[in-house]
């Protein structure tokens, strides 16, 4: 990958909570979304006859989804090669990972 590492404007700490934190929210916003517009609490009731409350999705669905949005733009982010495709699947797993911020990946030096 040829992402440019701006280590004097966003340093390796700050990209990384950057790289942890907007996925989290990504994946609560999708969790709350879900609560919200679909038959979430019903589902789950209907599969384990427990009635979890609306916060109760939000924070597990959020906890997962954002696993997922962060899995997700890795793997995209990781995509090898020049070609447009290879481009396109990068530039979305930065928007994934840090809402289109060139962080770089993080190096973790003592």
């Amino acid at each position: 990958m040829s992402n440019p590492t701006p280590t004097a404007v966003l340093t390796d700490k700050l990209a990384a909570r950057l790289r942890t934190l907007w996925p989290m929210f990504v994946g609560h916003l999708i969790a709350a979304a879900l609560v919200h517009a679909g038959p979430v609490l019903d589902v789950v009731e209907q599969a384990t006859g427990y009635r979890p409350t609306s916060a109760t999705i939000t924070l597990a669905g959020g906890l997962l989804a954002g696993a997922l949005v962060y899995e997700a733009g890795r793997w995209l982010e990781a995509r090898p090669g020049p070609g447009r495709p290879a481009r396109i699947a990068r530039n979305i797993g930065r928007y994934l990972l840090s809402f289109g911020v060139p962080t770089g990946q993080p190096s973790y030096k003592h």
